[in-house]
């Protein structure tokens, strides 16, 4: 049970997040947004929850925003209009934190059921959930760049999650190639002036990837050869993964005729 359920009426009031043009202040289940640069406030006298509002995020652009809720919700709204546009719902207990991909395709939530979901902007489809905290999951974010996404939780851990949610953005014709399992760090030798992971794709593409020696290079040899080539080089201390779609047909990535 997160501090606002202790606490009570002492925490109605609350200052969530602000962007570059909009604070957004909640006072139970109304609010308000105020536009810093214009001076102009929007008030939206009722928010659609049931229950107290615990998190906020706005869309890259500024123009819609997530409500996370103890009722369990989470309702995406659309800044000029003050309407609700969408309402995820999925986790069994309140959502503590609310979080969007830097593309704005995709939104993360945190629980106190412990879980983290990936939702489907577009449609308000759950995605994924990402299982293993022990306590509620208060703090959910993305990487700038989209590839990682961390989680915090009361069980006085930090979750970090790479596999599965490359798995779960990649579309059906994408092969991706990430640097690391999800639990590992990515190693950095200073002799190789790259990163380990970087060096081996280099070097692949250059002609080591050549396996069969046809001047062509092909998606599963650089797979193979990054793969051999990582673990090696950083003694087992790292294992690239390589998320390949269904019906995925090996392709050529470099000819080097």
């Amino acid at each position: 049970m997160r501090e606002s359920k202790k606490m009570g009426n002492e925490m109605r009031k609350r200052v969530i997040r602000a962007n570059k043009s909009w604070l957004v202040v909640f006072f139970l289940l109304s609010g308000l947004c105020f536009n810093a640069v214009a001076q102009d406030v929007a008030v939206f006298p009722q928010l659609g929850h049931s229950d107290y509002i615990n998190s906020v995020a706005f869309t890259p652009d500024g123009m819609q925003f997530l409500l996370g809720s103890d009722d369990g919700t989470i309702k995406l709204w659309d800044i000029n209009s003050g309407k609700v546009i969408r309402t995820f719902s999925g986790h069994s207990d309140s959502v503590a934190s609310v979080a969007f991909s830097p593309d704005g395709k995709y939104v993360l939530s945190g629980s106190d059921d412990r879980t983290v979901k990936l939702w489907d902007v577009s449609s308000g489809l759950e995605i994924r959930t990402f299982s293993g905290h022990t306590d509620s999951v208060v703090s959910v974010v993305y990487s700038p760049d989209g590839k990682y996404i961390l989680s915090g939780s009361w069980d006085k851990t930090v979750g970090s999650d790479n596999n599965q949610l490359v798995c779960a953005l990649q579309d059906n014709s994408t092969v991706i190639f990430t640097a690391s399992r999800g639990s590992e760090c990515s190693q950095e030798i200073k002799e190789l002036k790259h990163g380990v992971f970087t060096y081996a794709i280099i070097q692949g593409l250059k002609g080591e990837a050549d396996l069969f020696k046809k001047g062509q290079i092909t998606m599963k040899e650089l797979d193979t050869y990054v793969s051999e080539m990582v673990p090696k080089l950083t003694k087992g201390l790292q294992h690239p993964t390589t998320s390949t779609p269904d019906g995925c047909i090996n392709f050529v990535v470099a000819d080097l005729k």
